[in-house]
C-alpha cells in the first residue's frame, strides 16, 4: 500500500483524488489512503449514474467508469465516520445479527421435525397462495402463515444477496474455527443467491417480489445446514 501509494504520487502531474464504492471494503482503506498524502472519498453506489441498456460489466470498466465522474463531479461522497464512529457501529450491528440468529433458532425449534425444505417454507409463510377452481391456476403473494418473527428476519437478511459476494474482513473472522461443510454451504449459498437475485430482477421482477423469492431459497439453506448440524456424526 505504502510502496503504490509513493508511485501514485511521483506519477500524479497535479493533486492526486481516489474513490471507491462504499461496500464490504468499509473506510479502512479511505483512511490508509488518506494516511499516505491521497485525497480517497467513499462513494454511495446507489447514487452512482447508470447508462440506459449497459450490459457489459468488468472491474477494469467500472473503475474507468468512476474516475470519469469523479472528474466530472457526478459522484455523491459517503459521509465517512470517525473509527470510534465505525468502531460502535459495528458492535451494534454485530449483537442485531445474532439476535436474528437467536430469533431463528428460538422460534424454530427442533429443525428436524421438518421434513423437507418445502415444508419448512410453508410453515413461515414464504410459499405463493394458490386459487385453482377448475382447470383455472393462479398463483398469488405469499401465503404469509406459520411463524412471522423468522420471516421478518429471513426477509431483512435477504436483502444482503443484491450485492455480489464478497469475503470481507468480518466476514473471513467469523468463519475461523467453522466446520468446512458450513463454510463450502455457506460460499455456495452466497453465490447462488446472489445470482438468483439478480436474474429475477434481469427478467424484470420488482425487487421486493425477487427478494422474496431469495429469501425462499435462504430457508431452504437453513434448513439444509441445520439439519446437517443435528443429524449425529459418525466418527471416521
Amino acid at each position: 500500500m505504502a510502496s503504490l501509494a509513493r508511485r501514485l504520487l511521483r506519477g500524479a502531474p497535479g493533486a492526486l483524488v481516489a474513490c471507491y464504492e462504499a461496500g464490504p471494503t468499509g473506510f479502512a482503506l479511505m483512511r490508509k489512503l488518506r494516511g499516505k498524502g491521497i485525497d480517497c472519498r467513499v462513494i454511495a453506489p446507489a447514487l452512482i449514474p447508470r447508462k440506459p441498456g449497459e450490459r457489459v460489466k468488468t472491474d477494469r470498466r467500472d473503475a474507468r467508469n468512476l474516475a470519469e465522474l469523479l472528474r466530472a463531479g457526478l459522484l455523491t461522497e459517503v459521509h465517512p465516520p470517525t473509527p470510534d464512529q465505525e468502531a460502535v457501529r459495528d458492535l451494534s450491528r454485530a449483537r442485531e445479527d445474532v439476535v436474528t440468529a437467536m430469533t431463528v433458532l428460538a422460534e424454530l425449534g427442533e429443525v428436524t421435525r421438518f421434513a423437507s425444505a418445502r415444508q419448512l417454507m410453508s410453515d413461515l409463510g414464504l410459499t405463493p397462495s394458490e386459487y385453482s377452481s377448475g382447470t383455472r391456476q393462479r398463483r398469488g403473494e405469499i401465503t404469509k402463515a406459520g411463524n412471522n418473527h423468522v420471516r421478518r428476519v429471513l426477509v431483512e437478511s435477504a436483502w444482503h444477496y443484491r450485492h455480489p459476494p464478497r469475503m470481507g474482513v468480518r466476514l473471513r473472522r467469523r468463519r475461523e474455527g467453522q466446520p468446512g461443510w458450513a463454510v463450502s454451504m455457506a460460499e455456495g449459498a452466497q453465490r447462488r443467491l446472489h445470482r438468483r437475485f439478480r436474474q429475477l430482477s434481469q427478467q424484470g421482477k420488482p425487487s421486493p417480489l425477487a427478494n422474496i423469492a431469495v429469501a425462499r431459497e435462504l430457508a431452504g439453506y437453513m434448513w439444509a445446514v441445520l439439519r446437517i448440524r443435528a443429524e449425529p456424526r459418525v466418527a471416521a
